[in-house]
């Protein structure tokens, strides 16, 4: 435990600059996208009023209506879908930065006494702890959205939108329910375990045998999950219950693979 909590706080240590640019990158661009969208709407409304020569109301009416939150927000997913990718590609940057350098960090890490699942697991960790740290900041910046939306805009240039206006990804971070929590954390843990999967595969076998076993592993999941959700289709009407229960057996069984895969390989593949 203790060389665990060790390793993962040095992983962070690590990578603060990294995530610090990537938070700050987060927050500026959420806040410019709202601001743009906001401006920009009210110039519409302005040159509108000019040019026709009509009323704050009519232009409004004009311009297809009042500018809801989920409109001013509306880049946000982009935004969040970006902020994804670099997760992923932390994911790679946590291992193969290892390899960097002429010291080689990664062998001061494989000649530590007791067993090298700590250092699995303290990556693993370090890159849902950032996860969870952006699940949150994204949370208080659509509370920071709101409350600069309602101040931004007139009363009658402004509505309340319904929950259901709302995007997937953005719903799971506005209502903030602890399974949504859960979910995110648990599809971040089996896609982060498979990119680790990824690294340690090409990390412990030659390039061309690495990407073959790659492609396979990915065809394998990839492929298991589809043909599990024909097969269900095709013997029942009632898919609902039945999906959610097969779905998240798969789901369980391709992560203690993939876990057990990562510290199989990390145990006995990689040498110093």
């Amino acid at each position: 435990m203790k060389r665990w909590l060790l390793l993962t706080n040095e992983e962070l240590k690590r990578s603060t600059k990294l995530l610090v640019l990537l938070i700050s990158g987060l927050i500026v661009a959420e806040i410019a996208s709202l601001l743009y969208q906001i401006y920009d709407y009210q110039s519409t409304i302005e040159k509108t009023m000019r040019i026709d020569q009509i009323s704050e109301m009519d232009a409004i009416a004009r311009a297809g209506g009042a500018l809801t939150f989920a409109q001013a927000t509306d880049f946000y997913d982009s935004i969040i879908v970006l902020a994804m990718g670099m997760i992923l590609l932390f994911a790679f940057w946590i291992w193969y930065r290892d390899w960097m350098g002429e010291t080689k960090y990664i062998y001061r890490l494989l000649l530590l006494p007791g067993s090298r699942r700590a250092i699995v697991a303290s990556k693993l960790t370090a890159v849902l702890l950032v996860v969870a740290s952006l699940i949150g900041i994204q949370w208080v910046l659509l509370l920071l959205s709101r409350n600069l939306y309602l101040w931004l805009l007139p009363d009658a240039q402004q509505v309340t939108a319904s929950i259901n206006e709302y995007s997937f990804y953005m719903k799971l971070f506005y209502t903030m329910y602890p399974t949504d929590i859960l979910f995110i954390l648990l599809m971040t843990f089996i896609v982060i375990s498979f990119v680790f999967m990824t690294v340690l595969l090409e990390r412990s076998f030659r390039r061309g045998k690495a990407f073959l076993l790659v492609g396979l592993h990915g065809v394998a999941l990839i492929g298991g999950y589809i043909v599990l959700g024909v097969a269900l289709s095709a013997i029942s009407s009632n898919l609902s219950q039945l999906h959610m229960q097969f779905y998240f057996g798969y789901v369980v069984l391709l992560t203690l693979y993939v876990s057990y895969k990562n510290l199989r390989l990390v145990q006995t593949r990689l040498s110093v």
